[in-house]
């Protein structure tokens, strides 16, 4: 439950950080929304990954 929260909190930063970026200011929040969702995925795969090699080895 408490990585759901952390996953959570790692989307809503992104979806806010993209929002202050001129390019994307004029996106709909939906659109942000999917943006932070495939970065958030993508993150904490790479995440996943690099905090236990040796249980991906096993």
């Amino acid at each position: 439950m408490l990585e759901q929260t952390k996953t959570e909190l790692l989307r809503i930063s992104i979806e806010d950080e993209l929002g202050g970026f001129r390019h994307f200011a004029d996106l709909p929040s939906t659109e942000l929304e999917t943006m932070a969702a495939r970065i958030v995925r993508v993150v904490t795969d790479v995440l996943g990954q690099s905090e236990a090699p040796e249980a991906k080895a096993a």
